[in-house]
């Protein structure tokens, strides 16, 4: 009686640790990448602010080109002063949330192809706000 009392608890852990390294380890929104455009030079290590867009992973890049274009053209309207010199090209949400400092997928809170304007602080105080269409 005791031994199977033992082993029903040792079943319900088991199967509870399995649940939580599930849930846990599979946050991410599969089929999605980031495209994005920064004030960035070669030799900054911080990718501190910058615009960014969801896009489909299926499409092979071209709607991640058209948006780093239309970026780059209109970055000095998002920040005013300031040039969109380097470009993210279809990275993982997942890489981007890490660069955004945050331990949950940011693609989560985009929808796809909207322009968003973000600023990376490393503090939990990220933020990440509509732009454009």
């Amino acid at each position: 009686m005791i031994k199977h009392k033992i082993f029903s608890i040792f079943s319900i852990l088991s199967l509870l640790s399995c649940t939580v390294f599930l849930t846990t380890s599979s946050y991410a929104q599969s089929g999605y990448r980031i495209c994005g455009v920064l004030p960035y030079n070669r030799g900054d290590r911080l990718l501190q602010k910058g615009l960014a867009v969801k896009v489909s992973a299926d499409n092979g890049g071209n709607t991640c080109q058209k948006k780093i274009d239309f970026m780059t053209k209109y970055f000095s309207n998002a920040y005013p002063g300031e040039q969109g010199k380097g470009n993210l090209k279809m990275i993982t949400c997942e890489d981007f949330s890490q660069h955004m400092g945050k331990p949950n997928d940011m693609c989560y809170s985009m929808e796809v192809n909207k322009i968003y304007k973000y600023q990376a602080k490393f503090n939990n105080q990220s933020t990440l706000n509509f732009w454009h269409n």
